[in-house]
């Protein structure tokens, strides 16, 4: 008993003075913002589905919900700066890779798929379906060094946006 080791804990204390890092309160509202736009897309993303496997039976009110859920996997904030600067303080960093695999792949069905691209031609910013697809591969190529699942990403969808760009150019 003469050599136990005492195990300290960090504890945390109101009056205790600031950590000397800083915390990028931007980074962490990008995410949080992200999030909603996130939760957004997923709430309408079965009609994304039934657009692209039933387009005969899509109402007027589907098509606004396709619409909508196209619309909120454009732009998230977490993929611009300045979180896009500091990808290791991004929180759960392989979620957003793996839900950027899933926007790409919408993305890319609004310019290949019959069904999708009629409901977002005229609803749907092409500009804006364009910088997302812009910064998400950045986001992989930048993140790919720490994420395998980013690499592969990177690998697959890298050159089908190239190769997509100079078909549609």
């Amino acid at each position: 008993m003469a050599d136990e080791t005492i195990l300290q804990y960090p504890t945390f204390k109101l009056s205790a003075t600031p950590l000397p890092h800083e915390i990028n309160s931007n980074t962490l509202a990008a995410e949080l913002r992200t999030r909603f736009y996130y939760a957004r897309h997923m709430l309408y993303r079965p009609f994304v589905y039934k657009a692209l496997h039933f387009p005969h039976l899509i109402s007027t009110e589907d098509v606004d919900y396709c619409v909508q859920a196209v619309q909120a996997a454009c732009l998230w904030p977490v993929y611009f700066p300045p979180p896009k600067d500091r990808k290791r303080l991004v929180p759960h960093l392989f979620a957003w890779t793996n839900s950027s695999i899933g926007l790409l792949l919408i993305l890319r069905m609004t310019r290949v798929n019959e069904s999708l691209r009629g409901i977002c031609e005229g609803r749907v910013s092409e500009r804006e379906v364009d910088e997302t697809v812009d910064v998400i591969l950045d986001w992989l190529d930048g993140i790919r060094q720490l994420d395998a699942i980013a690499e592969w990403a990177w690998n697959i969808f890298q050159p089908v946006f190239e190769a997509g760009d100079e078909a549609d150019g």
